[in-house]
């Protein structure tokens, strides 16, 4: 929901020029499907999911923590009916305008390193055209756990489309960091952050410890004779020049305007900020 707010709220793409999808798997309930239509997402595309079981990972010396449901986002490869597709993950926020994405000289795939120091291509953004070949491919060198026979870190979907690109020699154009400036920043010089995140466009909350929903709401703290949560000084949502400790505020600034955009759904997020309050108060 987030991502889609955030992206109408920056990104002045007037429909239909671009359609909006939505990628779930067939766990996702029917009340969370209503409220991404409700946010934005135009199109709902059911898609497999694919898995690896565990102990297949732990022979190949990894212990996967990451989501296995990961591997799903790799149908945006068999989507030809499109010339040009965009895939952001749902731990991203658009903080301004993405335009630049749709840039055509960034086909047939563009891939940002996941910043300094980092080799490895990062999916939290793709932008590509989709190909048939290389779908079938990636499914292929899936299926047969090939790519755990490569470089791994995490054996995830990141490993199994670095092991593509790499054994197949594909040509992949640089993505500016813009459209994935990573949170937390790979950056050891503390000094060089804030170019990078003056101008960030697109922020990719990478990494579990860095989701906002897993965070305390900033402007908020626990009221202990009440159980509930009392506003305090925040951040305030319509900022326009952002530092590196802003973007979780950020982030949940685009859930209180979602709270007043859509009563309807109001119980969903709702439950969002309970769920983080449980999480942080857990002994």
């Amino acid at each position: 929901m987030v991502v889609a707010h955030s992206y109408f709220e920056t990104t002045a793409f007037p429909p239909p020029a671009v359609d909006l999808i939505a990628a779930v798997t067939s766990d996702v309930p029917t009340d969370s499907r209503e409220a991404l239509r409700a946010a934005g997402w135009r199109t709902l595309l059911e898609v497999p999911t694919r898995v690896v079981p565990k102990d297949e990972f732990a022979a190949h010396g990894c212990n996967l923590t990451r989501n296995v449901k990961n591997f799903a986002k790799l149908f945006v490869w068999n989507l030809t009916e499109y010339e040009h597709v965009v895939q952001v993950d749902s731990d991203l926020l658009f903080v301004r305008d993405a335009r630049g994405l749709f840039d055509e000289r960034l086909l047939p795939l563009s891939l940002y390193t996941g910043g300094e120091f980092i080799a490895e291509y990062n999916l939290g953004v793709q932008v590509l055209r989709p190909n048939a070949t290389w779908a079938a491919e990636l499914s292929n060198i899936l299926d047969t756990r090939e790519w755990l026979n490569g470089t791994l870190s995490t054996c995830g979907e990141n490993d199994l489309v670095n092991y593509f690109i790499s054994t197949r020699h594909i040509s992949v154009t640089p993505l500016p960091i813009e459209f994935n400036t990573r949170m937390p920043p790979h950056y050891r010089d503390s000094a060089a952050r804030g170019p990078v995140f003056a101008r960030a466009a697109v922020v990719h909350f990478a990494g579990n410890s860095a989701k906002p929903w897993r965070s305390r709401k900033p402007g908020r703290r626990p009221d202990a004779a009440a159980g509930a949560t009392a506003v305090v000084a925040a951040l305030p949502c319509n900022k326009t020049t952002w530092r590196e400790e802003d973007f979780t505020s950020l982030w949940w600034c685009e859930v209180d305007m979602l709270y007043q955009q859509l009563p309807a759904h109001r119980r969903m997020l709702h439950r969002l900020e309970a769920t983080t309050l449980r999480k942080r108060t857990k002994r």
